[in-house]
């Protein structure tokens, strides 16, 4: 199996969180695109102004995207780049929705949920044959963010957020996003009581039981595998046999193998 490499330092892929671009070329680089759209999903979430942060992320998408086909890179790795991508987003956002009360609002999360929505559509319009599954590599943040705008959360039973609307995200994730909560746009109540304290419980229930680590954030292990055998059925297969070569390795002596082999 071969493995899309993970960067020394994790500058490929998060760069510098304070790094701010002011150069619209700097997209046409990956390293680049990677700072700048992760830097504007956190935004994003944070300042709901407009929809210029998500416009600006789909455009970067169409862009990274043009310029993968104009250096002729294969779909297949296409799909793996941008599946890494999503992944990594789904990570930078979901734990920044983790570490940040500010961020619970209902209004927060339609708005988030509208920029989830773009996305959505840039992936659709960019056909699978490029992004393959990518889009959902955003399950954490889908559904949390879902759970954030739904109405009649003080409605909703244990087994209803954590099997049917929440079934990826843990009982610590579930507890924080129910706890912090609020709703500063309709004036809704929240999950009951009794649902939080049972939630409460089976929390504790986890650190009694060993695991004191921080498992409401998501890991940013960005490895996608894939088979040798994948990468090379998804190569075209090109002739070279009707090629003309350039006049430099015609007068060439030294160039005169290959001359042999376009005419073998």
């Amino acid at each position: 199996m071969a493995v899309v490499p993970r960067p020394k330092n994790r500058h490929f892929l998060s760069y510098n969180s304070n790094h701010r671009s002011t150069d619209p070329d700097d997209n046409n680089v990956l390293a680049y695109w990677l700072s700048n759209a992760s830097t504007l999903l956190v935004q994003a979430s944070r300042t709901r102004r407009s929809d210029e942060h998500w416009q600006k992320i789909v455009n970067n998408n169409g862009r990274f995207l043009d310029l993968l086909n104009n250096n002729n890179v294969p779909p297949f790795l296409i799909c793996k780049i941008f599946t890494q991508i999503f992944s990594y987003l789904n990570v930078k956002l979901f734990n920044s929705l983790m570490l940040r009360l500010e961020l619970y609002s209902i209004g927060n999360g339609e708005y988030v949920e509208t920029g989830l929505s773009q996305l959505e559509q840039w992936c659709y319009k960019a056909t699978e044959k490029y992004v393959g599954s990518a889009w959902y590599e955003l399950k954490h943040i889908k559904y949390a963010i879902g759970f954030l705008v739904i109405q009649d959360k003080s409605r909703k039973t244990l087994n209803e957020i954590s099997d049917d609307l929440c079934p990826i995200l843990n009982i610590q994730q579930l507890y924080k996003i129910c706890t912090w909560f609020f709703d500063d746009k309709y004036r809704n109540r929240g999950v009951a009581p009794h649902v939080i304290s049972t939630m409460k419980g089976l929390k504790e229930d986890d650190y009694v039981n060993g695991d004191v680590r921080t498992p409401f954030l998501l890991d940013d292990d960005l490895s996608i595998p894939f088979s040798v055998d994948d990468f090379s059925k998804s190569m075209d297969q090109i002739n070279i046999t009707n090629i003309e070569l350039p006049p430099l390795v015609l007068e060439h002596l030294g160039l005169d193998f290959m001359l042999s082999r376009v005419d073998s």
